[in-house]
C-alpha cells in the first residue's frame, strides 16, 4: 500500500482506531490492534490518483481556510478596537469626533479621558463575587428553575453574547443547600481562574444563575449594565493574574480596577451606538465560521468517499454499487 493513501485512509478513520485503544487516563493502541485494522485497498494506480487528488484538495482548502481564520481574527480585533475607543471617550458616539476637553486619568492604560467622565473603581458601580463548588451529585440534572454555568457553557451554541443555556441547573432548594449565589438578569460573568481567564470571555445573565468556582459574577449597581460589560470586555483580566503554575484574580482584585465611566445618558448612547455598530460586525463573523466549519466538513467527506470507493477518482462521480455477482 502506497504511503500517501494510507495516510489519508488512517485520517478518515480516527474514531473507529481510536475506539480500538485502550486505558483510563491515555488511550494505547497495540501493535497488533493496528495491523489487524482493516482498510479498502483499490490498486496501485488507484491509489496514486486518490493521494493527488487529495493532496491537491489539500492545498486549496488550507489556503482558503487560513484567509478565512484571518478574517475572522481581524473581524474579532475590529470589533475590540471600537468598543475600546468608545469606552475609553476617544471619540464621542454622537458627533463622531474627539471630546472638547480632556483631563489625565491617572491610570496608564487610559491615558487622558474626556474631562467631564468619573474616574472611579469598579466596586463603585458593582459587585463582584465568585461562584460555588458544584458536587457532582448535584450536577446533570436539567430543567429546574435556576441554571447553574460552568466556563463550559460560555461555549454552547447561542450563548455568545448572552448566558441562555447551561448543561446543569438546581432547584430553589438545591440552591438553598449549596449556599449558592444566584445572579439576576443582567449580571455579568467571566472565568476567574486557569487558562480561561487569559480568554477575557465575558458574558450577560438573561435569568436567575448560579456559577461554579472558576467564575466570578458582577451585579451592576451604579451604571448602566450595557456599559460595564463592554468596558469589562476591555480590560484584560490576565494584567491582574496572580504569578503561579494557575493564573487566578480575586474579588478585591477586580473591585479595586479603576475605570472611567460617562453621566448615564452618555453610557445609554454608547451602548445604542456599539449595539449598531457591532451586529455587523458580529454577523460577518459567524457568516465567515460557518464558512469554516462547511469546507471543513467538505474536506473530510471528500477523503472518506474517495479512500472507501464512494467516489471514484477516476471519473469523479460516485461509483456504482456492484451486484452480487461482481458486475456493476
Amino acid at each position: 500500500m502506497q504511503s500517501a493513501f494510507l495516510h489519508y485512509c488512517l485520517k478518515t478513520a480516527r474514531s473507529e482506531i481510536r475506539s480500538h485503544g485502550a486505558g483510563t487516563t491515555f488511550t494505547e493502541l497495540s501493535r497488533r490492534k493496528l495491523a489487524d485494522f482493516r482498510v479498502p485497498v483499490p490498486p496501485s494506480g488507484e491509489q496514486e490518483g486518490i493521494a493527488r487528488i487529495l493532496h491537491a484538495n489539500d492545498r486549496r482548502i488550507a489556503r482558503y481556510l487560513n484567509a478565512k481564520q484571518k478574517l475572522i481574527a481581524l473581524l474579532a480585533e475590529q470589533k475590540r478596537a471600537m468598543i475600546s475607543q468608545v469606552v475609553t471617550g476617544q471619540i464621542d458616539v454622537r458627533t463622531g469626533a474627539p471630546y472638547s476637553a480632556y483631563k489625565p486619568s491617572g491610570i496608564p492604560w487610559l491615558g487622558e479621558v474626556p474631562s467631564h467622565w468619573y474616574v472611579a473603581p469598579l466596586k463603585r458601580y458593582c459587585h463582584f463575587r465568585g461562584g460555588t463548588g458544584f458536587p457532582i451529585s448535584a450536577q446533570g440534572i436539567a430543567d429546574e428553575d435556576v441554571i447553574f454555568a460552568k466556563v463550559s457553557d460560555m461555549n454552547r451554541e447561542g450563548n455568545e453574547r448572552s448566558l441562555w443555556t447551561a448543561a446543569n441547573s438546581l432547584s430553589r432548594d438545591a440552591v438553598r443547600s449549596l449556599g449558592a449565589n444566584i445572579f439576576g438578569p443582567n449580571s455579568i460573568v467571566f472565568p476567574k481562574v486557569g487558562g480561561a481567564l487569559l480568554t477575557n470571555k465575558r458574558r450577560v445573565i438573561v435569568r436567575d444563575t448560579c456559577i461554579d468556582n472558576n467564575l466570578m459574577g458582577c451585579t451592576v449597581t451604579g451604571a448602566d449594565p450595557g456599559y460595564v460589560f463592554h468596558l469589562l470586555s476591555c480590560i484584560d483580566l490576565g494584567r491582574l493574574a496572580k504569578p503561579g503554575p494557575v493564573p487566578a484574580v480575586s474579588e478585591r482584585d477586580v473591585r479595586e480596577i479603576r475605570v472611567t465611566v460617562p453621566p448615564h445618558r452618555e453610557q445609554m448612547a454608547i451602548v445604542r451606538f456599539l449595539e449598531d455598530r457591532l451586529s455587523a460586525l458580529v454577523k460577518r463573523r459567524a457568516g465567515a465560521v460557518r464558512q469554516v466549519e462547511f469546507v471543513s466538513e467538505y474536506r473530510d467527506r471528500l477523503v472518506a468517499d474517495l479512500v472507501t470507493g464512494k467516489l471514484d477518482a477516476r471519473r469523479g462521480v460516485h461509483a456504482q454499487p456492484k451486484s452480487d455477482h461482481g458486475v456493476s
